[in-house]
């Protein structure tokens, strides 16, 4: 089931295109990674899924609800920061909690349910301007679940963590993801975040979805070949670019225009026998600096 659909999303100002035939979907348990260099559209795209601007064309679904015909149910399935946690400073923890959750109409079991799941035991009941913005986080996602959204939508969230407070929050992101009925659109400019927390990776670039699937398939695959004796000559012949790892043993070897077949073969007809072969999926940030490579 999709939480979210994007459909031929299109949105000017003025006379200029800022998005154009934006599509991509977010199923349940999701975590989608949504990455793009500023400028792009991503933060755009994000303010018209959380109903902050209007859009000019195209189609929102937040679990099966239209955001433009029917747009009080659409955005109750949805919570989002885009701009960092919006809490009051003054208040404890726990106290924002409470009057979110008297807004929203939450059960005391549910609102127990968020403050245990902040993991912040007794700071809980310290004032929020005392937090680090790691502990804020936490708050923040606490109350963006209360209300349990089908969609939950991180703009940058790891600004301003810590390391131990990143991989907290991830940590926290793929508990969620997992164990409640929602899914996560989550846009970061750190690479190893996005790689670490999502199950899939868009990319949009100059206003437009770019198509990954189709990109990977034409980039050159690497393996790691580990054999019995030294190939340097087989892939040589081959005119393969290849590194020799004396630590492991073993070869690194990109493939593009030979079928892996054939390097199995070469090498069998070699005499060299293979003793371990592993894909080497491509980063990305490797397909970041591909896709981007004019920015870069």
């Amino acid at each position: 089931m999709n939480v979210l659909e994007v459909k031929e999303l299109h949105k000017k100002y003025g006379s200029r295109d800022i998005l154009h035939d934006v599509n991509f979907h977010v199923a349940l348990h999701e975590i989608v990674g949504f990455v793009g260099p500023n400028g792009t559209g991503k933060s755009t795209t994000m303010k018209c899924i959380a109903g902050l601007t209007e859009f000019h064309q195209g189609q929102i679904l937040i679990h099966g609800h239209d955001i433009q015909k029917d747009r009080i149910a659409a955005l109750s399935e949805q919570s989002s920061f885009i701009e960092g946690p919006a809490l009051y400073p003054e208040l404890s923890g726990k106290d924002n909690i409470k009057l979110f959750a008297s807004l929203r109409g939450v059960s005391k079991e549910r609102v127990q349910e968020m403050i245990d799941m902040t993991k912040l035991g007794k700071h809980i009941n310290r004032k929020v301007g005392q937090y680090s913005m790691g502990m804020k986080q936490r708050v923040a996602l606490a109350i963006a679940l209360m209300s349990k959204p089908k969609l939950i939508m991180l703009d940058e969230p790891t600004n301003g963590l810590d390391p131990s407070g990143i991989l907290d929050l991830l940590s926290m992101v793929k508990e969620i993801a997992q164990t409640e009925e929602v899914g996560f659109l989550f846009s970061c400019h750190t690479l190893s975040d996005i790689e670490k927390i999502a199950d899939r990776v868009i990319f949009i670039k100059d206003g437009s979805m770019v198509d990954a699937s189709t990109y990977e398939q034409s980039q050159k695959i690497s393996y790691q070949v580990k054999v019995s004796k030294k190939a340097h000559e087989v892939f040589t012949q081959l005119g393969l670019n290849y590194q020799y790892h004396d630590l492991f043993q073993a070869y690194t070897v990109e493939i593009k225009d030979i079928t892996l077949d054939t390097l199995l073969r070469a090498l069998q007809d070699a005499q060299i026998e293979i003793l371990e072969i592993t894909k080497i999926e491509q980063s990305v940030e490797t397909m970041y600096k591909d896709i981007y490579h004019e920015e870069s």
